[in-house]
């Protein structure tokens, strides 16, 4: 109150445009930015660089300064086109007056970049943060002390993620993560945000064991912040960390983290709500992994309960959980049950999309690996050839989704004592798959496929050398001495013994020896059998 009546008396004995009205107005205008009053802090700004305009011209460093103000008032306002146009002005101002490399121009440059963000214009939001990194990399001095270097390192690396370059995502996260730690301490909260962006870009990258180490730094830093206890945030954190243990196969961490989810979630939201079936539904597609067939029943009577409860029975989410509960009961050898589930699931997504729609195949595909589960190859491939066909008319040749089933079906042709017409499809499936750089589990699962298939046909050196693609994937993933690797390994070691390549399969016997032995110490383990087997083998050899 004190200061609109400065404003007003000001006014009243100078006159609008007067020197005395700017400082009343600048002060007026940081009020209302402190109580969180945007919209009169934008009509305050607003009268300003009128004021200012009349008074120093339109071009003058004063304005700009209130402009980018204004910009920034538009911009929590959600206003972006004015935000925009007024930033831009602010900016014009400051290069004719500065230059180009002037720290001046770093806020500017900044608070446009947000605004291409929410415009959705991504080479701009891209092109104003490199320019503020490098507008404040040229300061003399410490340019980690301006404020604006995070902020322009935050939509850096956001700029990069919508573009795909993962690497370039990872490196500016890791630049900012470099300066927050220094400007705030390596256990503050505010890394939090910066980690998980950096997990994220690992996971692009597949470097799985890394995210892992990110997210498990994240989240030690969440626990020690009573605000962050059952926060939503720490929901996030935790649930990309038990996704990056799926990945690894690290299953029982990955269940150990989903049911700290679920406890939270229950918790804060109730039982009886969306997002806690959505962990239930997680929770049985660990067990599953872990192949808990018991457990993952448990979780999925409980997940159908809920989605009955949330929907109604006749929706799409509970013939989703049908489907998968299909797949549940065939593992488990009951066919009467899986058909009762069957029939439910695709009468209700008949029902709901008709049998020509994508979702309809999807659900369709899982009915396949039920068949698979008990037996059937010959229904499960029927199946698969039913749902190509329906997926071939609704997504392009080569699409992630057609490669997918192909490969399936592959798999399938095998089972069925087709090793040509497998070959085939799987190749097809996985130049697909690498071409679009799908998800690594989706390749690996496929060489391990066509490696086997190579062997049964006696093709034992493109046997090597899916198994050498293999290689190279896992180790991306997991790490040079992990357990996968070391197992893949061990298959390479029988191809370079077929072949005669005996030095290089005492050199990969030899790389995979010591971790095989630390991770399977039973001298009785089929793994440690085999590995003791070729050892004897290639000593043999050697004599």
């Amino acid at each position: 109150m004190r200061l609109m009546n400065a404003v007003r008396d000001a006014q009243n004995e100078f006159g609008e445009v007067s020197m005395e009205v700017v400082a009343p107005l600048e002060e007026l205008a940081a009020l209302f930015e402190d109580s969180g009053n945007y919209e009169r802090r934008r009509d305050v700004l607003s009268k300003l660089v009128r004021v200012k305009e009349a008074l120093f011209g339109e071009d003058h460093p004063n304005v700009s300064d209130s402009l980018a103000e204004l910009g920034q008032a538009c911009l929590m306002l959600g206003d972006d086109a004015r935000a925009r146009e007024t930033l831009e002005s602010a900016l014009r101002i400051d290069e004719r007056e500065f230059g180009d490399h002037h720290p001046q121009l770093a806020k500017t440059l900044v608070l446009l970049g947000h605004t291409y963000a929410r415009l959705g214009k991504v080479p701009e939001q891209r092109a104003m943060a490199e320019r503020a990194v490098h507008v404040l990399d040229s300061v003399d001095g410490a340019p980690d002390e301006y404020p604006e270097l995070t902020e322009a390192l935050s939509l850096m690396s956001d700029a990069y993620q919508k573009n795909g370059d993962h690497e370039r995502q990872r490196d500016a996260c890791q630049r900012e993560l470099t300066v927050m730690a220094k400007l705030h301490g390596a256990e503050h909260i505010s890394l939090v945000p910066v980690l998980r962006m950096l997990a994220s870009a690992y996971n692009s990258l597949g470097e799985f064991e890394r995210e892992k180490a990110v997210l498990r730094r994240a989240i030690s830093i969440q626990d020690a912040d009573p605000a962050e206890k059952d926060s939503p945030k720490l929901i996030w954190t935790l649930s990309m960390l038990a996704w990056t243990y799926s990945e690894l196969e690290e299953f029982p961490s990955a269940r150990a983290t989903l049911q700290r989810v679920l406890d939270i979630k229950r918790k804060r939201y109730g039982p009886m709500t969306s997002t806690v079936l959505q962990t239930v539904w997680e929770l049985a597609a660990v067990a599953d992994d872990l192949n808990d067939m018991a457990e993952s029943q448990q979780y999925l009577d409980e997940a159908l309960s809920l989605a009955e409860q949330l929907y109604g029975p006749r929706d799409r989410r509970v013939a989703f959980v049908l489907a998968h509960l299909a797949v549940c009961h065939a593992k488990q050898g009951d066919a009467s049950v899986l058909m009762d589930c069957y029939q439910r699931s695709l009468a209700t997504l008949e029902e709901i999309y008709g049998v020509n729609h994508v979702i309809f195949a999807n659900t369709l595909k899982l009915f396949g690996r039920a068949s698979s589960e008990l037996g059937d190859y010959a229904k499960q491939r029927k199946i698969l050839k039913k749902v190509l066909t329906l997926e071939q008319s609704f997504h392009p040749a080569g699409s992630e989704p057609i490669a997918l089933t192909m490969a399936e079906l592959g798999r399938c042709e095998g089972r069925l004592g087709q090793l040509s017409l497998q070959r085939e499809l799987q190749e097809s499936a996985l130049g697909s798959l690498t071409r679009l750089d799908s998800p690594l589990h989706f390749r690996t699962n496929v060489l391990v496929d066509l490696a086997r298939c190579y062997t049964d046909m006696g093709e034992h050196e493109l046997a090597r050398d899916a198994l050498l693609r293999l290689c190279k994937l896992e180790e991306r993933a997991h790490g040079s001495d992990s357990v996968l690797v070391a197992l893949t390994l061990l298959q390479l070691v029988r191809c370079y013994f077929v072949v005669g390549d005996l030095d290089q399969a005492r050199l990969v016997h030899k790389r995979c020896y010591m971790t095989l032995k630390t991770a399977f110490q039973s001298g009785d383990h089929p793994v440690i059998v085999e590995l003791d087997s070729w050892t004897r083998r290639l000593n043999a050899k050697k004599a």
